[in-house]
């Protein structure tokens, strides 16, 4: 228990609900994969990477929930 006496900030993964996963998959941020967590702890500018996936992810959304309105 000693390595909980610092306080660590911990990182757990979550079930996706169907919409996740279309947009997932779409925008190829996989964030089941534990190479997305590697590739942000070990990025020099942590947060271009996020701003990087943010936008990818944001790009697949938009994507997504519009051909949901078309049907």
């Amino acid at each position: 228990m000693e390595f909980q006496a610092y306080n660590p900030h911990m990182l757990e993964s979550v079930k996706l609900d169907d919409l996740h996963k279309k947009i997932s998959s779409l925008s190829g941020v996989n964030i089941d994969d534990a190479s997305l967590i590697q590739t942000l702890a070990l990025a020099k500018e942590i947060d271009a990477e996020y701003a990087k996936l943010n936008e990818k992810w944001k790009q697949a959304r938009q994507e997504i929930l519009a051909q949901q309105m078309s049907h």
